[in-house]
């Protein structure tokens, strides 16, 4: 089954890619976030010319295929665009052998598993930050807390 679309829809911030194969089968992904838009235009230019055409379900070659065409622009945005392909693709794959994706990749549909919250500050939740990361804790959350504007580090500005 070939890749006979690939779309793009961006904002800013925010870029969803729609691959369809040729029995109409569609996948959604997401290329990185922030400057999205950027990202999403060196989809079109770098990634889909690539990817049309090829096996949708077995793309391991594809993703390489790229890797290797584009072996001038080895940074950032070609990643966070191949992001959009892969996570499209998995999707698409998952949908036609009727599997969730996690089981797809090896690992077990509807296991618990540990979530991370990220959080700029803990000055955002005020008092009830303790008790909040607390209840998360209960749940197997686990908090990766990142610089905020204030306190973190006090010399950076």
């Amino acid at each position: 089954m070939k890749i006979t679309k690939l779309e793009t829809f961006t904002t800013r911030d925010v870029g969803f890619v729609r691959a369809t194969a040729e029995d109409g089968s569609q996948g959604w992904g997401q290329v990185s976030t922030y400057q999205a838009d950027i990202t999403c235009e060196i989809f079109h230019r770098q990634v889909a010319p690539h990817a049309l055409g090829t096996d949708a379900l077995d793309f391991a070659d594809t993703i390489r295929r790229i890797y290797e065409k584009e072996h001038k622009f080895p940074g950032s945005y070609l990643r966070r665009a191949q992001a959009g392909l892969d996570t499209a693709l998995w999707d698409l794959r998952g949908k036609v052998e009727g599997k969730p994706v996690a089981t797809l990749l090896g690992g077990q549909s509807g296991a618990r598993a540990r979530l991370c919250q990220f959080d700029e500050a803990r000055h955002h939740a005020g008092r009830r930050g303790g008790a909040l990361l607390a209840a998360a804790r209960r749940l197997w959350l686990y908090r990766v807390q990142m610089a905020g504007r204030r306190g973190m580090w006090p010399r950076r500005r």
